[in-house]
């Protein structure tokens, strides 16, 4: 099973490799291209707002563009879902302190500071990009009140050319290669320790190089060149097995099968024959 396993690995390493950036890629697509696809068939339609789509609360208005925070605590809230992005040109009399918006995905639920995004600004827009699912939102223009702001141009779900996000390509790059050492790590784990994919790849070359005729023992061989034409070393275990418990001395690498066998009152033939077994197995 481990070996079966290791094997499997060895030959699809690559490939999976491959198929976890693949599929990393496409998900930075998907995220990349979902806004515009949902914008361009309307389930977000881009639409133009003024202040009177807003419920205003501690508002003061001056004209149809323009007011000033009664409070700390001014808000402009819009209900009526399918709220993505909300892109605001305006410009304010006076240190707002904070910029802010609030969401909620459920309609009747109040506002909360966990469900909170600062605006962005690009050039003179401020943006705030907002959850799928988003259903109501509220506006703080100011931290305090007494600030003036102009509202010069408000769009809900602007329609922009894709870009991809930094941070995306960075995550894309990264999290595909933690989960491949993961994945080694894991194989490596169960049902043995080691380096699963070293030993798939050493066993891989193994193969090619042998073109799947297997080493063959016979009681001349000398204990040194199994060894060394072991790619696993999992031969050491079958000698191990046979009571030879000294193979880390030089004396013993020298030996031949039979003189190993004779020293330590071990079945040569039988030795000689579970070898012959296990390079079949390694060979293919």
């Amino acid at each position: 099973m481990r070996q079966d396993l290791c094997t499997w690995w060895g030959a699809h390493a690559r490939r999976v490799l491959a198929g976890l950036y693949l599929a990393a890629a496409l998900l930075v697509l998907a995220a990349t291209l979902a806004d515009p696809l949902l914008m361009a068939v309307g389930v977000l339609p881009e639409r133009e707002l003024t202040l009177a789509d807003f419920t205003q609360v501690d508002i003061e208005t001056v004209d149809a563009s323009t007011i000033i925070t009664a409070s700390n605590d001014a808000q402009l809230i819009l209900e009526g879902g399918g709220i993505r992005t909300l892109w605001v040109r305006c410009v304010f009399g006076s240190s707002p302190g904070e910029f802010v918006a609030f969401y909620e995905t459920r309609p009747d639920a109040p506002f909360s500071a966990r469900k909170m995004v600062w605006a962005r600004q690009y050039g003179d827009w401020y943006v705030f990009r907002l959850p799928y699912g988003t259903t109501r939102l509220r506006l703080d223009p100011a931290g305090w009140g007494g600030v003036a702001v102009r509202f010069d141009e408000i769009v809900l779900n602007r329609r922009v050319p894709p870009r991809l996000a930094t941070g995306a390509l960075f995550w894309a790059a990264l999290l595909p290669w933690l989960l491949f050492v993961a994945l080694d790590w894991l194989i490596g784990l169960w049902p043995t320790h080691g380096a699963p994919l070293a030993r798939a790849l050493r066993l891989r070359r193994y193969r090619k190089e042998r073109k799947k005729t297997p080493m063959n023992v016979t009681k001349d061989t000398v204990i040194a060149d199994i060894l060394n034409n072991d790619p696993l070393r999992e031969s050491v275990a079958i000698f191990l097995s046979a009571g030879m418990h000294c193979l880390g001395c030089a004396a013993a690498h020298g030996e031949t099968v039979a003189e190993a066998c004779a020293v330590h009152g071990a079945d040569a033939d039988a030795l000689v024959e579970e070898l012959n077994a296990y390079f079949a197995k390694l060979a293919g």
